[in-house]
């Protein structure tokens, strides 16, 4: 999906690269379990199309490539 593992991979960059305050976040972050661990502390579980932030199917590898690239 729009190069992309899936589509919850493709979602979850989505929020992240396009939501101010995600985008920040992420910015300082090294790593996916770095922000899932922000996310966790600001209540945050889902996007809003209502894919986990934890989602077992996730490509955390390409997410954590996509946070070297913000």
């Amino acid at each position: 999906m729009h190069g992309w593992k899936n589509h919850q991979t493709w979602n979850v960059a989505l929020y992240l690269q396009n939501e101010e305050p995600l985008y920040h976040m992420a910015k300082r972050c090294r790593t996916y379990a770095d922000v899932l661990r922000q996310l966790h502390g600001m209540g945050v579980t889902h996007t809003p199309d209502g894919v986990s932030y934890a989602d077992k199917r996730l490509s955390r590898r390409e997410l954590t490539a996509m946070l070297r690239d913000l």
